[in-house]
């Protein structure tokens, strides 16, 4: 903003310089209308900083209000997966105390018919001794 004023304060210096020292009345017409267009862009440029920062508080309200929602939304999953975990980790317990009893039952069974089968062949060993 203040350099486009001091570029034509410096053109106005120069034609002052290049007319010798005489300025005249063109010239003088024409630094004017340097010198207006030079405050009216500072005035245009002041107007858009000033447009650009409320564009730009606007714009960070609206993140932090975004940045909010994202978070209560993050929460809230945090929360649905964290009870869907505790869902899945009862089911799995249950499943292995059934296994467990489904292992003992036939571990039981196992061991039954083992005993069964030592019993049958300490008889026939007892019958082959007796055969002797």
């Amino acid at each position: 903003m203040k350099k486009m004023f001091m570029v034509a304060a410096l053109f106005a210096a120069f034609s002052l310089v290049a007319c010798g020292g005489e300025q005249p009345k063109q010239t003088e017409e024409s630094v004017d209308a340097i010198e207006e267009v030079a405050e009216e862009a500072a005035e245009a440029a002041e107007e858009a900083a000033e447009e650009a920062e409320a564009v730009a508080e606007e714009l960070a309200e609206e993140a932090e209000a975004v940045a909010e929602e994202l978070a209560e939304e993050a929460e809230d999953l945090a929360e649905e997966l964290s009870k869907e975990a505790e869902a899945v980790a009862k089911d799995l317990v249950k499943a292995a105390e059934k296994v467990s009893a489904e292992s003992i039952k036939a571990a039981e069974k196992a061991a039954g018919e083992a005993m069964k089968a030592a019993e049958k062949a300490a008889e026939e060993a007892m019958k082959a001794a007796l055969k002797l």
